[in-house]
């Protein structure tokens, strides 16, 4: 409750913030290629994910606990401090704060990029709080089982995972505004986010596999979306509208 509220405040104070002003640009374009993507692919592909995360849930507790034997020496240590980085009220911060000191360079690729991941991280949140509401499931160290459910029952469930999906959320853009080898080095951050929340019992694999699909992805299109759109209003242009297909 108390990591869905601050995420709240955060996404408030990007409306209020003079960020905005420069995120306005893409937020109607992004809005018209979200709505386009809404096609029946796309929703046979959603619906292919959750089916098939679905028959992996009956290995959550098998692959949870295998997990949990990488805690051990100075993994420990480094676990538990991707686990605190990867929290929402942790990594927005950082990225509306990253965001700002674009404002300071003359680098328009930095600023564009700064303010992918702002959005990233702000739509991402949104989808997966909306999700841990109405799918409801239960963290496992409730210990309740990994099909236990109740949806609509709290702000705080399991599935997805929110510091996952922060995570690849936050990272995504760059890697993908800048493509090189060493840039796809960034994925450690979040896959080692996705491995402390299994190793601490706050997820199972599904959830973080779940919120790590999730944040790539919003992360992924809307930097293409932004790349395209801004080369597009440099000419006059109008960016088009197209449907979503998910790289695979």
């Amino acid at each position: 409750m108390k990591q869905f509220i601050l995420q709240i405040i955060f996404i408030l104070l990007i409306i209020n913030n003079s960020i905005s002003q420069h995120l306005n640009e893409y937020l109607e374009n992004d809005w018209h290629r979200a709505k386009t993507g809404i096609n029946a692919k796309s929703l046979m592909i959603s619906g292919s994910w959750f089916a098939g995360m679905y028959l992996l849930s009956y290995g959550d507790e098998y692959l949870n606990e295998n997990v949990k034997q990488l805690n051990t020496g100075t993994l420990k240590y480094y676990f538990k401090t991707l686990d605190n980085l990867g929290a929402g009220p942790v990594a927005a911060p950082i990225s509306i704060g990253v965001a700002g000191i674009s404002f300071l360079t003359k680098d328009s690729k930095f600023r564009q990029v700064a303010l992918t991941s702002v959005e990233s991280i702000a739509v991402t949140s949104l989808l997966v709080y909306a999700l841990k509401i109405g799918i409801g499931r239960k963290r496992p160290y409730e210990k309740k089982g990994a099909h236990s459910f109740n949806p609509f029952g709290g702000l705080d469930d399991s599935l997805p995972s929110g510091h996952t999906s922060t995570a690849f959320a936050l990272v995504t853009p760059w890697i993908y505004y800048y493509k090189k080898p060493w840039t796809y080095l960034l994925f450690i951050f979040p896959a080692s986010t996705a491995l402390s929340r299994m190793i601490f019992d706050k997820h199972w694999a599904t959830d973080v596999l779940t919120g790590g699909a999730i944040g790539y992805v919003v992360g992924y299109y809307l930097t293409d979306w932004h790349k395209e759109f801004k080369q597009l209003n440099n000419t006059g242009s109008i960016p088009p509208m197209v449907s979503i297909s998910i790289p695979l």
